[in-house]
């Protein structure tokens, strides 16, 4: 069963990895965000859900198969450890 919960968290996480971190692509998503607007993750059907998860390669999560289990960017930065 798809856990909306879960899947809004992991999008959310990733979102607020991503603006911490920004990028060339993450500042062209707060850029979007900031002109267009945003419905919010709670307004999205399980379908855009899945999507988005699908669309940021952390559809794994969820029983996607497709993860080639390499970690993601968000997870590399999460498991940075600057004293190595």
């Amino acid at each position: 069963m798809f856990d909306r919960e879960k899947a809004i968290s992991e999008l959310l996480d990733n979102d607020f990895s991503d603006i911490f971190n920004l990028g060339q692509d993450e500042g062209a998503m707060l850029e979007s965000i900031l002109l267009n607007g945003f419905k919010g993750y709670a307004n999205f059907t399980d379908e855009e859900l899945m999507q988005e998860l699908q669309d940021r390669d952390i559809s794994y999560l969820f029983g996607d198969d497709d993860h080639d289990g390499q970690p993601d960017e968000a997870q590399e930065w999460h498991d940075f450890d600057p004293d190595c």
